[in-house]
């Protein structure tokens, strides 16, 4: 797929079987100005990979900005864009950065949740489980299987739940990094 937005043309490598061409322009309005035009390199897909956060991880490694993407059974379609590189903690202990968001898609509109300065909760790590937000709830926790998860109403993203309930099952979870037009895409 490629995509314009404003006339600069970047290409999606790798076939989504969450996102449609609508999402792609949706989330491409909406990442930050100094993610728009990325191409998107799908590392990670759940039915060709595999059901283990080990391998999500590990197609993760070396790249610092990503872009999560989930589908419930309920049929939600949400994620994360994570601009850190991801890592396992052995003590739980947050990382991240103000410009990691999470987002959803809710009548077939994009909700965009940047950072909302009330906690540094961005990003959480274990061999068991990966988490972004905290502060009453996760806006996303995915078990090691990735295949159960939560969300709820998150204070580090002033994000509602995003999933199709506050617990989850995931049926789909991809990974793509982006990098700018002029970086060798490998």
């Amino acid at each position: 797929i490629s995509k314009s937005v404003a006339g600069i043309v970047s290409n999606v490598q790798g076939n989504s079987s969450i996102l449609t061409e609508k999402h792609i322009f949706q989330l491409e309005s909406a990442l930050p100005k100094t993610h728009q035009c990325y191409n998107w390199i799908l590392r990670y897909k759940l039915a060709v990979s595999g059901a283990s956060l080990s391998t999500l991880l590990h197609s993760a490694r070396g790249h610092s900005q990503l872009l999560l993407v989930l589908k419930d059974s309920g049929g939600a379609v949400f994620g994360a864009l994570i601009t850190e590189t991801i890592k396992i903690h052995e003590k739980e202990k947050y990382y991240g950065n103000g410009t990691i968001a999470v987002w959803s898609f809710q009548s077939g509109t994009l909700k965009f949740y940047p950072w909302s300065y009330q906690n540094s909760y961005f990003l959480l790590t274990s061999k068991e489980s990966l988490a972004l937000g905290g502060g009453g709830n996760f806006a996303i926790y995915l078990d090691g299987d990735l295949n159960k998860g939560s969300s709820g109403l998150c204070q580090t993203f002033s994000s509602p739940c995003l999933s199709s309930s506050e617990e989850f099952t995931c049926i789909s979870c991809e990974l793509f990094s982006l990098h700018p037009p002029s970086n060798n895409l490998s």
